[in-house]
């Protein structure tokens, strides 16, 4: 097997160790690659053009006013039968309609237009087409009115929608399908079928690198099964919504190592609490590890690293009627196996990464690869794989303790262990890799990661930032924070590195 050969078929299993430090440590891989490249403009569901209004006064009313519907919602008399009228043709995805509001402008309508259609989209008749998932699915509004006598004023509405009405119903008839046939949730507890809700769009579905695909069905339905996280998190919204699971669409930004990019996810409600899930970081979309927890029913405590909500998410208002658990949620069950489609095992279905690792050392020799080149290689593809030359010396300093981590574990693991790891990359098979490096990805996530998440927020924490500050006023409380977080890690690691090592022996056994 060529050196190019097996600095590939590492590259693609090392993948996966980048993860902890991705937690929230600069650059994520693969789910990090993710991010959301989408206009402002669309994603924030600004009106492409809200036309200057004019009052124009006529001498007669030739508004349509027969027939039951007709009466019923294109002529009102008070602000809530106007937002009932709104939240009638929009559920119906009409794009343009008229309604004729008897009264004065001024008490219905204060020059914002946000204002006026958001309460159309707070609406929620339990149903799983309004609400978030209407609000998700609009992708721009405006109005036009004008004086049809000084007391009755015609409003005119444009909205553009990302998913029309035939879509809708054609998403609403495939997730039934999938519950009576494939995903059977019956019997399960909400944790098992939030997870198993999870899995399913993680196996289903893969992210859309043209930035293009925002809407649940072109991920569940059109044929790529493909979207962005918008349509991740609509998706799982409504599947959730569906089957009796309180859950929430959240906007906001992902913040990543280039920045903060705009970013959707979800939360959902369990004993009383609500925890984020998102979906779309949490799918690896990697031939070997399709699907991932670390953002799974986690707290604000380790969310808040990477994820910032927009600002109506935040206010005092939405944190007391939708109170998010600062701690994640501990959870050990696991669902019903209901569903495995091909699509986990077929990489055409899944991306796998861009890049390759380059090993700086040759693995080729009469006697097989040493304890010594294999770990080079894990290494090697490791740093190729997340850009590790590219990071700052902060950041780089977080992710070296894992690599000394997987370096102590090849180097110490039983022979027979290792005897089969060499003998796999002769013979194409990656079981006992990829057994491994979940094994490592665990232990050092519920070691190392979680103790020094625990850590975040207490008041040793607090003042160590601000000594820093104090020494060094040209830091960012960012770079501050992570130094104070590297000093932590550094002690937990080096204070239970032979545990863990001892730990990963015992798993593998």
């Amino acid at each position: 097997m060529n050196e190019k050969k097996i600095a590939l078929f590492l590259a693609v299993m090392i993948c996966i160790t980048s993860i902890p430090m991705g937690s929230f440590f600069g650059k994520k891989v693969t789910a990090t690659t993710k991010a959301e490249i989408i206009a402002a403009t669309e994603y924030n569901i600004q009106p492409t053009a809200i036309e200057k209004t004019k009052k124009i006064v006529v001498k007669d009313d030739k508004e349509k006013t027969t027939g039951l519907e007709a009466k019923s919602y294109n002529y009102v008399k008070s602000k809530k039968a106007l937002i009932n009228s709104m939240y009638y043709y929009m559920n119906k995805r009409k794009t343009t309609f008229t309604i004729t509001y008897k009264g004065k402008l001024k008490n219905v309508f204060n020059g914002s237009v946000k204002t006026m259609f958001k309460p159309v989209w707070n609406i929620d008749k339990k149903t799983s087409n309004d609400f978030d998932y209407l609000y998700g699915n609009i992708k721009s509004y405006g109005i036009r009115y004008y004086y049809v006598y000084s007391n009755r004023v015609k409003f005119t509405f444009k909205v553009t929608y990302r998913e029309n009405a035939k879509q809708t119903k054609l998403v609403n008839q495939e997730i039934n399908r999938i519950f009576k046939e494939e995903l059977i949730l019956d019997g399960m507890t909400r944790v098992q079928k939030i997870k198993a809700i999870h899995d399913y769009i993680c196996e289903i579905a893969t992210y859309d690198d043209t930035y293009s695909r925002f809407t649940a069905y072109e991920g569940l339905i059109d044929s790529e099964h493909s979207f962005v996280c918008q349509g991740y998190s609509l998706l799982f919204y409504k599947m959730c919504i569906m089957s009796g699971i309180p859950c929430r669409f959240m906007p906001g930004d992902g913040i990543t190592s280039e920045g903060k990019t705009p970013h959707a996810w979800n939360i959902v409600k369990i004993d009383g609490k609500w925890y984020h899930v998102d979906v779309t970081w949490d799918d690896y979309d990697l031939y070997s590890r399709p699907i991932g927890y670390e953002y799974f029913l986690v707290g604000s405590n380790v969310m808040d690293y990477d994820h910032t909500l927009d600002y109506d998410y935040r206010t005092s208002s939405f944190k007391k009627k939708y109170p998010i658990s600062k701690t994640s949620y501990v959870w050990s069950e696991e669902p019903i196996n209901t569903y495995i489609p091909d699509a986990t095992l077929t990489p055409e279905k899944t991306a796998s990464p861009k890049s390759t690792a380059s090993p700086t050392v040759s693995p080729a020799s009469e006697d097989g690869l040493t304890r010594e080149e294999y770990a080079s290689l894990l290494v090697a593809s490791y740093k190729k794989t997340v850009s590790y030359d590219d990071y700052d010396e902060v950041t780089r300093r977080s992710k070296d303790l894992y690599i000394d981590f997987v370096e102590a574990v090849i180097m110490n693991i039983s022979d027979k262990d290792f005897e089969i790891l060499a003998a796999e990359i002769e013979e194409d098979n990656i079981d006992k890799l990829s057994a491994l490096l979940d094994v490592m990805d665990s232990v050092y996530n519920e070691n190392v990661i979680d103790e020094a998440i625990s850590y975040i927020g207490t008041e040793e924490y607090e003042e160590k930032i601000d000594e820093i500050l104090a020494e060094y006023p040209s830091m960012s409380e960012r770079d501050a924070a992570l130094q104070v977080l590297n000093e932590k890690m550094t002690s937990i690691y080096e204070s239970n590195k032979n545990a863990l090592i001892e730990t990963v022996k015992v798993k593998m056994q």
